[in-house]
């Protein structure tokens, strides 16, 4: 059910936290306004080492959650690789707690194929060992991608997906290590591939955690063996994620209004007293819990994408970037939001016929919607049919362009010549993060490199149909 109330009527509270995942405020607030018996929260721990951050979390809060803890190892290797953690699963056995062996985190409904839960954490994920295995960023940015799309099939209504990195891993503005896109596991691509949003980035509270019990580790760390001190002085971030049109409780509003506010990263169980918005907001009594929401969730890191169109426009004179943004606007409908404002223009070009190309710059990004590269291709190709369909202009097909006026052993598929016609200017841009498009994945890496760049002065260098493409970037916000 909906009300109406300002969130400044809420109680004081401590921004949520991995010692509580802002459960200690809902229980709290359950008891204030239930008038009858409701289910405890539930929660799936993910890939726990040693359990002791379910122990921690168990005795934090009083038995007062659901907890099913799970590890990727089968029992018998994991006491080998941590011997102690027998006396912990003793513990957490005599306390009813659900425990998991042999659980892979990226296929979470293989193993509990009716199961949603309130909250789904993943400490420190570390891709599973391979043999001789190389590139291992990439491995773990695929493992990121992969347990992120199975922990949103899992979550209940307004759940919340919690993952902890260490700092400058995770790639969002807002991590206090800042380092080269190529150099990080890029959270936020691999949260709006399975429709989340990332809502708040938090310091992780290493003093509670540690006098709960909790010493963070990971699986590819030497048997029993703990991060560095070097590693835990310069801090966990923690990332909290939802699915897009989902609510928010209070205290990660809060989290998220002092993220936007200071622009970093900012210290989990902080306090809070009270909190006011600048206008009324809906608040919805959660079904499950009875507990007030705060619709809706909006990102706090979002993902941005950058396209350059290409159209020839046989008209009497070009329509202005004024006007394409408003019939732009026009054909998104419900998604117009994404469109960050007018297109740029990016180049003008005539052909000896005397026909003139005009190429455009569109960026896309959203607080509000889990704007993933194949989402941001499929509204940036209804851009470009909007576009031709205001009369006289035909989007350009480039690399038919340049196929025709190619020389033969070019045409006969030499791809590496094609490559050399680029440029060092539009390279350049490949290595800034253009990506390549989906229809063409696998070709060669020489062609591929052609193929993702956009627009360029002539057309013999013009070598991507307009709705293909595409580079992501932070959004300046």
């Amino acid at each position: 059910r909906l009300t109406h109330a300002h969130p400044c009527d809420m109680p004081s509270f401590r921004l949520p936290g991995l010692i509580d995942l802002g459960l200690q405020w809902q229980l709290s607030a359950a008891q204030r306004v239930a008038s009858t018996s409701v289910r405890p929260p539930r929660v799936l721990l993910c890939g726990d080492a040693d359990f002791s951050y379910a122990a921690a979390l168990i005795s934090h809060l009083d038995s007062m959650v659901e907890v099913t803890a799970t590890a990727y190892e089968d029992e018998e290797d994991l006491l080998a690789r941590y011997p102690y953690a027998a006396a912990t699963l003793e513990k957490l056995r005599a306390a009813d707690t659900r425990l998991g062996f042999g659980i892979d985190a990226r296929s979470l409904r293989r193993y509990f194929p009716t199961g949603t839960w309130d909250r789904v954490v993943f400490n420190l994920p570390q891709a599973p060992p391979e043999v001789k295995a190389r590139n291992h960023i990439q491995r773990h940015r695929t493992l990121l991608r992969d347990f992120l799309a199975s922990a949103a099939s899992v979550l209940s209504p307004n759940g919340q997906v919690w993952v902890t990195l260490l700092a400058g891993q995770g790639g969002t503005p807002l991590d206090p290590i800042q380092r080269i896109k190529g150099d990080t596991w890029q959270v936020q691509p691999a949260a709006a591939n399975a429709g989340l949003l990332v809502v708040a980035v938090l310091e992780a509270e290493m003093q509670e955690l540690g006098a709960a019990g909790y010493q963070p580790g990971g699986r590819g760390i030497r048997r029993g063996a703990k991060i560095s001190a070097f590693r835990q002085e310069q801090g966990l971030l923690t990332h909290v994620l939802v699915r897009e049109k989902d609510a928010i409780d209070a205290p990660l509003h809060a989290a998220a209004c002092a993220c936007r506010a200071a622009g970093t990263a900012v210290a989990a169980r902080s306090e809070m007293s009270g909190m006011r918005s600048s206008d009324e907001e809906a608040v919805e009594m959660g079904p499950s819990t009875s507990v007030p929401l705060l619709n809706e969730a909006r990102s706090v890191a979002p993902v941005e994408w950058a396209f350059d169109n290409s159209f020839w426009m046989d008209t009497e004179r070009p329509w202005t970037e004024l006007e394409l943004e408003h019939f732009c606007r026009s054909s998104l409908g419900e998604e117009a939001e994404v469109l960050r404002g007018p297109p740029d223009l990016f180049d003008v070009w005539e052909n000896p016929d005397g026909r003139r190309a005009r190429t455009y710059t569109f960026t896309y990004s959203s607080s509000r919607l889990a704007l993933s590269r194949d989402r941001a291709l499929r509204i940036n190709g209804r851009v470009c049919e909007a576009i031709a369909a205001l009369g006289n202009i035909q989007p350009r097909i480039p690399l038919a362009e340049t196929s025709a006026a190619a020389p033969a052993e070019t045409k006969q598929g030499d791809e590496v010549a094609l490559a050399g016609r680029v440029g060092e200017a539009a390279m350049s841009m490949v290595a800034e993060g253009a990506l390549s498009c989906p229809t063409l994945s696998l070709r060669s890496n020489a062609q591929r490199s052609v193929d993702c760049v956009n627009a360029t002065p002539s057309p013999a260098t013009t070598l991507r149909a307009p709705t293909c493409g595409g580079r992501w970037r932070q959004s300046d916000d």
